[in-house]
């Protein structure tokens, strides 16, 4: 039988794990199977500095003083001005007890587990490759706050061990630490650690298959289908719902914000922008498609356009109606994110009325079913 994409990176992870393990002598069973994440994508381009603990592992073999300046030329590595020997560095192991530091731009951010680097067109790919439930317990830590209700965390928990198992919508299933995938910045809390180790090993299915398990801030009181939000198929566990829980997120009271005709014109690529109008919204106020000057597009489209060229927090979600006032178009909506799936606030008030997290997670995924894995 041939192995698919995920199946082979899988293998490729374990094995990469045990050729470690054996070299190094530590056990990988206690630990739990590996995840490798792209992580800083967004902010690293050719230069960074990793700091290390004392008798930190450096393949290939390095001795320095725990700091490591590593640049991209091309496609080589240069690490502390000398040339790599080799395609990747591996700095630490796949373990949680394990850590590195990686400095950029006056910025820091501290990780468990191993930081594999590569050169790729001149700028660096790193690689974080930790065990499943320490990036679970980071997941949770980045997505909500510690202090939230724990039956909220665990329902969080679950959802980002289904997607690690499914695997990312980038190549080969890789996962980012984006909200494309799922937020992941290494730091974990106490409670999001403990909420990891309480439902380890559970995930979300529909009829036997991890789910795709989509999750956002704000619903604002309306949720939508998978189908209106990102076309294609209609999931039957993710469709549009009310949610009556989620009126304590500071964004489901609504919003609004003037913007500019030049500045949505340089957002969708034209030289100019005389009509905007939707024309198609989902019964609860979502945008499935938008007209620009006659030309249809869909909202989620829309959406990222403005997301990308004007920034993320411009409009906060696809629930919106919009008019044309003087040289601009107010857009007036509710909700942060896109809509579908768990809503994070609304699963928060949920947890404050003490409902367990697989009710709450059976709210959002109508027919789902936790199992062990």
């Amino acid at each position: 039988m041939a192995l698919n994409n995920g199946t082979k990176r899988g293998v490729f992870l374990a094995l990469l794990i045990l050729s470690v393990a054996l070299k190094f002598g530590f056990p990988v069973q206690a630990q739990g199977r590996p995840v490798e994440v792209r992580i800083l994508e967004r902010w690293v381009d050719r230069t960074v500095e990793v700091r290390i603990p004392a008798g930190t592992s450096v393949q290939p073999g390095f001795a320095g003083n725990g700091r490591l300046l590593i640049k991209a030329s091309e496609s080589q590595l240069l690490l502390n001005g000398n040339l790599v020997l080799g395609p990747e560095l591996h700095i630490g192991r796949p373990v949680d007890s394990s850590t590195f530091e990686i400095h950029w731009k006056g910025r820091k951010r501290k990780y468990p587990g191993m930081l594999r680097v590569r050169a790729e067109s001149d700028q660096l790919v790193l690689l974080n490759v930790l065990p499943l439930e320490t990036y679970v317990s980071g997941v949770v830590s980045a997505e909500m706050p510690e202090s939230w209700p724990l039956p909220a965390l665990r329902a969080q928990a679950v959802l980002a061990r289904t997607l690690a198992l499914k695997g990312g919508d980038h190549p080969g299933g890789r996962l980012c630490d984006l909200t494309h995938c799922q937020v992941y910045a290494g730091d974990r809390n106490s409670d999001a650690v403990h909420v990891a180790q309480e439902t380890r090993g559970q995930v979300l299915t529909y009829r036997g298959a991890l789910i795709q398990p989509l999750f956002h801030s704000t619903c604002g009181g309306e949720r939508a289908s998978n189908a209106t939000i990102f076309g294609g198929a209609a999931l039957p566990y993710l469709q549009e719902g009310t949610d009556p829980y989620c009126d304590g997120s500071p964004h489901a009271a609504g919003w609004s914000v003037r913007v500019l005709e030049s500045e949505l014109a340089h957002a969708l690529d034209v030289d100019q922008l005389k009509r905007l109008e939707v024309i198609e919204q989902s019964q609860g106020g979502w945008v499935a498609r938008i007209s620009r000057d006659g030309f249809p597009m869909t909202g989620y489209r829309f959406w990222q356009a403005v997301g990308k060229q004007l920034g993320w927090g411009v409009l906060k979600s696809m629930r919106f109606n919009v008019r044309h006032e003087d040289n601009a178009y107010v857009f007036e909506g509710k909700g942060l994110g896109h809509g579908v799936g768990l809503c994070q606030w609304g699963a928060k008030g949920q947890a404050d009325k003490g409902i367990p997290h697989a009710r709450i997670l059976g709210s959002y995924y109508p027919g789902t079913t936790i199992v062990h894995r």
